[in-house]
């Protein structure tokens, strides 16, 4: 899983009270520009008239939450707290885990109230995708750890979802939709291929593998999965299996 979890090089208690790194004033500054400038374009949106389009506003605040991310351990708690400020809508957590990133249910809520049909499409997607930051597919064990919830189709279905959506709306939301701080697709796509921790037994895997085959032959994730499909049955898979917390609790 890869995206808008990032690790601190020291954890809160051990970082000192903090001045600005004299190397890094010129990226903080930008943050903080680039955080200003989202919060002016988000209360330009909400005070205008009538529906409007969601995808500048959620453009222009990944700019800023990846400037962010890039400074965010060298900024004292002040200054952290300070451009945080001006994210309204987006999830800031530094502590063990670094996590700057997007609150699915506000963008729904700002979407169902004036935004255009393509935003709640793409929102209702992401608060499905996402619980908080956290991936919806994956259970949380540690910080930065989980295993991926094979088995229920979710998946499969999430796959659907978004294939769905870029059909419908071929020309919107290309930019969050690649953006690597984003779990979205992309992470979905990569659980299936790369997925190396299963909550559940390997007859999980297999049973979604085979359902995504057959649901989608013509995916050009089809042919991998196949390949890891006949891994699975052969017992040649690198992957580790009922990693799921109702496991691991039974463990001795």
């Amino acid at each position: 899983m890869k995206g808008l979890l990032n690790s601190p090089e020291q954890s809160k208690s051990e970082q000192k009270p903090a001045t600005p790194a004299k190397d890094e004033p010129g990226k903080a500054q930008e943050a903080q520009r680039l955080a200003q400038a989202y919060v002016t374009l988000l209360t330009q949106w909400q005070q205008a008239k009538g529906r409007q389009n969601l995808e500048p506003i959620l453009n222009k605040g990944q700019e800023a939450a990846s400037a962010l991310l890039k400074v965010a351990d060298v900024l004292n708690d002040d200054e952290f707290k300070s451009i945080g400020k001006q994210l309204p809508g987006y999830l800031l957590i530094r502590n063990d885990i670094l996590v700057i990133g997007p609150d699915p249910n506000f963008f729904v809520t700002l979407a169902t109230q004036k935004g255009k049909p393509v935003d709640m499409a793409f929102f209702q997607l992401m608060s499905e995708t996402l619980n908080g930051y956290w991936p919806s597919t994956m259970e949380q064990l540690e910080d930065l750890s989980g295993c991926t919830r094979f088995g229920t189709g979710q998946l499969v279905a999430l796959y659907g979802g978004w294939t769905q959506f870029k059909r419908q709306y071929p020309k919107a939301y290309l930019q969050a939709l690649n953006d690597p701080n984003l779990l979205l697709i992309k992470d979905i796509e990569d659980q299936l291929l790369n997925s190396a921790s299963a909550c559940e037994g390997p007859e999980s895997v297999i049973e979604e593998l085979e359902k995504f085959v057959i649901t989608y032959p013509r995916s050009p994730l089809t042919p991998p999965l196949k390949l890891r499909l006949e891994a699975l049955r052969q017992k040649k898979a690198d992957m580790s299996f009922n990693q799921g917390v109702r496991h691991l609790l039974n463990q001795p």
